[in-house]
């Protein structure tokens, strides 16, 4: 997976993996750090760049499951530029 990140750095379906990996390795950390990744990936680029194509959901979805991964491993959203978005009004 970090060969071909390495190669394709905005390979989103196979950072979340990785994430998996981590987090299933017992290494919390590093989940977090790919989860905030695919977060702030995920809010820069389009989505038409990213071709996201994971369980069938939409950028915005899969945005929303990052975040709440982040949370569960005890990550904080406003550590690296990741805060949640601003209410309407």
């Amino acid at each position: 997976l970090r060969s071909a990140l390495y190669l394709e750095p905005d390979l989103v379906p196979a950072r979340y993996a990785l994430a998996r990996v981590y987090r299933d390795l017992g290494r919390s950390d590093r989940a977090v750090k790919e989860l905030r990744n695919i977060v702030r990936m995920l809010r820069t680029l389009g989505a038409a760049r990213l071709a996201v194509v994971l369980d069938g959901g939409s950028a915005d979805e899969l945005r929303e499951r990052c975040e709440a991964e982040i949370t569960a491993l005890g990550g904080s959203l406003d550590e690296s530029g990741i805060f949640p978005p601003l209410p309407p009004g």
